[in-house]
C-alpha cells in the first residue's frame, strides 16, 4: 500500500501544480480515493512512524510557532495536498500529540464517486472555499470578496456537483479552518431563498436569529447589488453550534441560484441603498445598532471588497478606517467615491476601468516567541498579528498564585501592558478544565524590542530580551 499510496500523492501534487493530459484525468479521481482509503487506515493513538508508512511525508507541517499555532500549543499538524507553507490541505491533515501519535484525523472516508470536477480543479476550488470566513467574525473585519469567489466558482457546476465539491473540502478540513463555518455564507448565497418556509434553514444554536426568519432570509447575510455584506454583532448560544456536515445536508433540494454575482461597481452607493431599506432596521433592531455604526460597519466590508483596485494600509484591529481621525477618514471615502471600478467576472475580481489592478499582497507570516517562566506552570506566548500590532497572552493556572506581569518597551522604557495573572509552581496539577489565558493587545512596530516582567509578591522574573 505504501508504495501505491506514494505513486499516488506524488500524482495529486502534480496536478495540482501543472496542466496535465485529459486522459489521467479519469485515474486521478481513483488516486484521491486511494489516498483517503489510505487515510482511513489511520487511527488515534498510532505511531507517527505508521502515518509516514501509510501516507508518506507531509507536504507541510504546522506548529505552535506558525501563525494561529496548532490545537493545544503542543503538538504538530500534518498537512497533505499543500501548494507552500499554511496553504490549504486539499488531501487531508493529521494532528499529533506531543508524543508524536496521532491525536486526529481530517480526510478519512470516501470521497464522491460522482460530481468532482477533475483534480487541478478541484485543487484549485477547495482552496478558494477555503479563504472564505468565518461567519463568527465580527462585522467589521469581514470581507465579501472569499464569498463572491467562492459562490461564482460553484454556481456553473450546478446544484449537485457544487454540493459534492462542497461535501468534500469538509471531508479533508479540520474545525480549525474558517471555511468550514464560512460554509454557512456560501450556502446562504449559492442557493435561492425557498418558497417554502420562506428563509434559508436557521443556523443551530444562535439565539440572534429572528423569529420570523422571513424578515431576514439569509440572516447574518444581506445581499444588496450583488453584494454579500455580514450584519454579525456580539451573539448568544444555546447548547453547541451545528456541524457544516448537518447543514449542507438541509440543501439537497435546494435551487442554486441561476448566475453568478456580479457585484455593482459602486459599492458605496450599494451600501447607503442597504441602510435605506426597510430591511436593514431588521438588523439595527437585532444587534442594537443605529445608522452611524451599520454606515462604518459597511465601509470597512467595502474597502476590504475593492482591496484589489484600492488599498488602503489597514491600522489598528486591522480597520481601514481609522475611527479618531476624521479628517483622514472622509479623505480616505472621498478617493474611494472618485474611482471608476469595474467587476471582471473573469479574475473575479475588481478592476480600475482601464483594466488595471494592484498585485495580490503577499502573506506574511509572523512566528509566534514563547517565554516558558523559569519555576512556574505558565508560558508567556507573544504573536504578532501584523506590522502594527501584537497579542500578548499567559497561559495560566486556577488555583495558582495571584501575580502582575508587565510589557516594557526597552528602547523607550515605556510599558505597554500591564495585567494580572495566576501562576503555579512547577509541579502543580489542578485537574482538567482550571485552565485559563489573560492577556492585551500591544501597538509596536516589528522588531521592537520588548520585556516582559512577572511580579509575584516580592519576586520579580525578567524575561529575555524579545523582538516580535
Amino acid at each position: 500500500m505504501k508504495t501505491v499510496v506514494t505513486a499516488s500523492i506524488f500524482i495529486l501534487w502534480l496536478t495540482c501544480h501543472e496542466n496535465r493530459a485529459s486522459a489521467e484525468e479519469k485515474a486521478q479521481v481513483i488516486t484521491r480515493r486511494e489516498f483517503a482509503a489510505a487515510m482511513s487506515q489511520l487511527k488515534v493513538g498510532m505511531s507517527h512512524r505508521d502515518v509516514l508508512r501509510l501516507l508518506g511525508e507531509p507536504d507541510d507541517k504546522r506548529t505552535k510557532y506558525d501563525p494561529g499555532g496548532t490545537a493545544d500549543q503542543k503538538n504538530e499538524e500534518w498537512r497533505y495536498g499543500t501548494s507552500g507553507h499554511l496553504t490549504t490541505a486539499t488531501l487531508g491533515q493529521v494532528f499529533l500529540d506531543d508524543d508524536l501519535t496521532v491525536k486526529s484525523i481530517f480526510g478519512a472516508g470516501k470521497p464522491a464517486t460522482e460530481g468532482l470536477p477533475e483534480e487541478k480543479q478541484l485543487c484549485r476550488m477547495l482552496r478558494v472555499l477555503d479563504r472564505v470566513p468565518s461567519y463568527f467574525l465580527h462585522s467589521t473585519n469581514y470581507d465579501p470578496l472569499p464569498v463572491i469567489q467562492a459562490v461564482n466558482i460553484l454556481q456553473p457546476l450546478g446544484q449537485r456537483r457544487a454540493l459534492a465539491v462542497l461535501e468534500e473540502y469538509l471531508r479533508v478540513t479540520s474545525s480549525r479552518d474558517s471555511g468550514r463555518e464560512g460554509m454557512f455564507l456560501v450556502l446562504r448565497v449559492l442557493f435561492e431563498i425557498p418558497d417554502d418556509p420562506g428563509h434559508h434553514p436557521k443556523i443551530f444554536g444562535l439565539l440572534e436569529e429572528e423569529k420570523d426568519m422571513k424578515s431576514w432570509p439569509r440572516f447574518p447575510i444581506v445581499v444588496q447589488d450583488d453584494i454579500p455584506f455580514l450584519a454579525f454583532g456580539s451573539f448568544g448560544l444555546a447548547g453547541g453550534l451545528e456541524l457544516p456536515e448537518l447543514h449542507l445536508a438541509k440543501y439537497r433540494d435546494a435551487k442554486i441560484r441561476e448566475r453568478p454575482l456580479t457585484p455593482t461597481n459602486k459599492p458605496l452607493q450599494a451600501l447607503e441603498k442597504l441602510i435605506a431599506s426597510a430591511r436593514w432596521r431588521i438588523v439595527n433592531k437585532t444587534w442594537h445598532w443605529n445608522d452611524k455604526i451599520s454606515r462604518a460597519v459597511l465601509q470597512e466590508q467595502s474597502l476590504r471588497l475593492v482591496n484589489s483596485a484600492f488599498r488602503v494600509k489597514a491600522g489598528l484591529d486591522d480597520a481601514r478606517l481609522p475611527w479618531k481621525k476624521p479628517k483622514q477618514r472622509r479623505r480616505i471615502l472621498d478617493d474611494f467615491s472618485k474611482l471608476s471600478l469595474r467587476w471582471d467576472p473573469t479574475r473575479n475580481n475588481y478592476t480600475l476601468a482601464d483594466g488595471t489592478f494592484l498585485p495580490a499582497p503577499a502573506p506574511r507570516h509572523y512566528r509566534n516567541i514563547f517565554w516558558k517562566i523559569p519555576g512556574y506552570e505558565s508560558e508567556l506566548i507573544i504573536r504578532r498579528l501584523d506590522p502594527q500590532n501584537v497579542s500578548v497572552a499567559l497561559y495560566e493556572t486556577a488555583g495558582g498564585v495571584k501575580a502582575k506581569l508587565l510589557v516594557v518597551n526597552t528602547e523607550t522604557m515605556i510599558r505597554v501592558a500591564k495585567f494580572k495573572v495566576g501562576v503555579a509552581l512547577r509541579g502543580f496539577s489542578p485537574g482538567t478544565g482550571s485552565h485559563s489565558t489573560s492577556g492585551a493587545m500591544i501597538r509596536t512596530r516589528e522588531g521592537t524590542p520588548i520585556q516582559a516582567k512577572l511580579m509575584v509578591g516580592k519576586e520579580t522574573i525578567l524575561s529575555p530580551i524579545l523582538r516580535p
